[in-house]
């Protein structure tokens, strides 16, 4: 209890005088991409974990996995071990057992750190994407012209199409590669798409 007291009290001086770290500040806001959400920059202090052959970057709950040039923000596969939980996260029971719970990823813990696990049966189900918002990361948007434009699951014509837009809709642009836009559609999904059959402004990732 002393300790908690005189950490609380630190905390509030360091407030006053403008030191304290952002997440202590009232009013501050902290972003957080969502899933399927492309970076061209890794964010600073992030850490390199490994899950069998695969290797993912890990910062304050947030996984990015290698995504040809970029990172794509991605769920963490089961199995996957952390050395320490996010800030923010919540203790949540179910039946006889405990898990720590942070932007709807669950872990158990385990001598070596903490280990993701599935989300327990009678847990409740993530939120849906707001499929209205515009991304933070958003580099612009562009409209189809054109009737009917395939999404491929990579920038090249000799990728799997995964989904198919049409004349008229509108798409956030994530991410781009020579003649190719990486793009939010409007039912939330994510793709590739050919730049000559879309117009609008996109900016430059930062």
């Amino acid at each position: 209890m002393k300790t908690r007291s005189l950490f609380l009290l630190v905390l509030a001086v360091l407030v006053v005088t403008g030191s304290a770290p952002a997440w202590a500040k009232k009013g501050h806001s902290h972003y957080r991409p969502g899933y399927g959400e492309v970076v061209k920059v890794l964010p600073r202090g992030h850490h390199r974990v490994h899950h069998h052959h695969d290797t993912y970057f890990y910062l304050n709950g947030i996984f990015y996995s290698p995504f040809d040039s970029f990172y794509r923000v991605v769920y963490p596969p089961v199995g996957l071990v952390v050395s320490t939980l996010p800030y923010g996260y919540v203790d949540v029971r179910f039946g006889n057992r405990v898990y720590a719970r942070y932007n709807d990823i669950y872990y158990e813990p385990i001598p070596r750190g903490y280990r993701v696990v599935k989300a327990p049966p009678s847990a409740p189900p993530p939120p849906q994407p707001d499929v209205t918002a515009v991304p933070a990361s958003a580099l612009g948007t562009v409209t189809v012209t054109v009737e009917v434009l395939n999404v491929r699951s990579g920038p090249s014509r000799l990728q799997p199409v995964s989904d198919h837009v049409a004349a008229g809709d509108r798409l956030y642009v994530l991410g781009q590669a020579p003649e190719w836009y990486y793009v939010r559609l409007p039912d939330g999904g994510f793709g590739w798409v050919w730049r000559q059959f879309v117009r609008g402004e996109v900016t430059a990732p930062r």
